[in-house]
C-alpha cells in the first residue's frame, strides 16, 4: 500500500465522499416505500455515480489496488439501479443501498490513514475561538459581558462544544511533582485552551508571567498545543504584541495566543460639510 498521500489531505477527500453521499441521502427524506420519483432517481444517481468515481480515484491514488477492483464492481453492479433503497425493519425508514456500500469503505479508509495530525494549532480552532467575540458579547444572549474568567470560560466552552464534541473541562495532566489543570481540552486537536480575563496593564503583566510559567506544565504526550485566549475587557495590547512577547520569552510554535475584548468599537463621526 501506497500511504504517501498527506492525510490531512486524505482525511480531506474522504470528507467530500461523505458529503457527496449526504446530498444522496437528502433526496429520499420524504419517501416512502410506494413512492418514487423520476427526478430523484437522476438526481440520485448522479450523486453515487459521483461518489464512486471520487472513491476509486482515492483508491487508485493511495495504491491499494485489491479494494480498488473491489469497488470497482460494485460501481458497475450500482449502474444497475443507482436508487437502490432498502427499508429499516426496527423502524421503517429508508436507505440507499449503495451509499451505505460506499460509507463502509469510507469509514475503513479513515481508520486506515487516521486523523490529520498537525505541527500548529490548526487554523479552524483559532479562528473559531476568535470568532466567539461576537457570541460571548451579544448582549441579545447575555445581559452583561463577561465580568470574570469563569465567565469568559463557561460561555466560549459553550460553543467550542457544538464544533468539538469530544471536549473536555478541566483535563488533568499529571506531572511528577504536580498536576496542571488547563481550562479546556480538544482531544481529537490535541489542544489545550487557557483563558486570561484582564482589564488593566498591571494585571496584563501578571497574566504574562503566568503564562511563561505553565508553558512547561502543559508539555505532554497527549496534548501537542496550547491555545491561551486573552479577553481584554478594554483594548490594552494588541495580539501581535503578546505574539512577540511569548516568541521573546522562548515560546515555541505550538503555543498560540488569541486576544478577545469586550470593549463595544467606537463609531466614527461623519465629517461636517
Amino acid at each position: 500500500m501506497d500511504k504517501s498521500l498527506p492525510e490531512f489531505r486524505a482525511n480531506q477527500i474522504l470528507d467530500g465522499i461523505v458529503s457527496t453521499l449526504r446530498e444522496a441521502n437528502k433526496i429520499i427524506g420524504g419517501w416512502d416505500s410506494s413512492r418514487r420519483d423520476a427526478d430523484d432517481e437522476a438526481n440520485i444517481a448522479y450523486f453515487i455515480e459521483s461518489a464512486f468515481i471520487q472513491t476509486l480515484v482515492f483508491l487508485e491514488a493511495v495504491g491499494l489496488n485489491e479494494t480498488l477492483h473491489a469497488v470497482r464492481d460494485l460501481s458497475l453492479e450500482a449502474t444497475k439501479n443507482y436508487s437502490a433503497i432498502i427499508a429499516s425493519q426496527e423502524t421503517g425508514d429508508l436507505y440507499l443501498v449503495w451509499s451505505l456500500r460506499i460509507a463502509q469503505y469510507v469509514t475503513a479508509l479513515r481508520q486506515t490513514f487516521g486523523e490529520p495530525d498537525v505541527g500548529t494549532v490548526t487554523k479552524p480552532v483559532v479562528e473559531i475561538v476568535r470568532a466567539t467575540q461576537y457570541a460571548i458579547t451579544d448582549q441579545e444572549c447575555f445581559s452583561e459581558l463577561p465580568k470574570d474568567e469563569a465567565e469568559v470560560h463557561s460561555r466560549i466552552e459553550a460553543v467550542l462544544r457544538c464544533v468539538f464534541p469530544d471536549l473536555i473541562r478541566k483535563p488533568a495532566i499529571a506531572k511528577q511533582l504536580k498536576n496542571f489543570v488547563p481550562d479546556t481540552g480538544l482531544p481529537s486537536q490535541k489542544t489545550l485552551i487557557e483563558y486570561k480575563f484582564i482589564s488593566s496593564k498591571k494585571q496584563a503583566k501578571i497574566v504574562a508571567d503566568q503564562i511563561l510559567a505553565d508553558i512547561g506544565g502543559y508539555v505532554s504526550d497527549d496534548w501537542k498545543h496550547t491555545l491561551y485566549v486573552v479577553y481584554e475587557t478594554k483594548r490594552i495590547h494588541a495580539e501581535r504584541q503578546w505574539t512577540e512577547h511569548l516568541q521573546k520569552c522562548g515560546a515555541g510554535k505550538n503555543i498560540s495566543i488569541v486576544v478577545l475584548c469586550g470593549e463595544v468599537p467606537r463609531k466614527r463621526q461623519k465629517m461636517k460639510k
